[in-house]
């Protein structure tokens, strides 16, 4: 995930690494070590090179700055169309998201549309989760455990409220880009 979140930025401007840790800092916490490694391996792959262009962002740090090359942008396409994470794809969504700006408005809807039906999936799969859970324990008579199932239930229910937002979110962004197709 560090790695689209990196190529999306140099995508937009050449930057330095201070710079880039933080952009990163709202979504992450990058240590300067693991963004160092990271950023090494990208050079070693031929996705990002050294500059000494200008960047639209000055720092009084002392550290190098990078821009994006050309294999590095095809990098960044590739993994904005890949749909194959699962684990986190909630935030994957967000960074995807930030760059649909450089999509064409077919892809945006074909990810728009796969991150809905993800959504939809997990909570599925938590309202079973939660029936399950709720149904567990019904023959044992505890008050710690009363509440542990209330606490527990109430997180899980929470949880399916937060993809409700996040799908909620996704059909606006899936109107905008219909809208936008509509009036070209």
């Amino acid at each position: 995930m560090y790695e689209i979140f990196i190529l999306s930025i140099l995508m937009n401007f050449p930057a330095h690494a201070y710079f880039i840790s933080k952009i990163i800092e709202p979504w992450f916490k990058i240590s300067r070590g693991t963004l160092s490694t990271l950023l090494k391996k990208m050079l070693s792959e031929g996705y990002i090179e050294y500059t000494n262009e200008d960047i639209p962002f000055k720092s009084n740090h002392s550290s190098q700055t990078y821009k994006i090359t050309s294999l590095g942008k095809e990098r960044f396409f590739s993994l904005m169309l890949d749909t194959t994470e699962s684990v986190n794809f909630v935030k994957l969504f967000h960074i995807k998201a930030n760059n649909f700006g450089l999509l064409q408005a077919s892809d945006i809807l074909h990810l728009t549309q796969d991150f809905i039906k993800r959504c939809h999936r997990q909570q599925e799969f938590l309202l079973k989760q939660l029936n399950k859970f709720q149904n567990e324990f019904d023959d044992f008579d505890s008050k710690h455990l009363d509440t542990f199932k209330k606490n527990a239930s109430s997180s899980i229910k929470l949880q399916i409220e937060q993809l409700q937002t996040e799908v909620n979110w996704a059909e606006e962004i899936k109107k905008d880009v219909d809208y936008d197709k509509s009036t070209k």
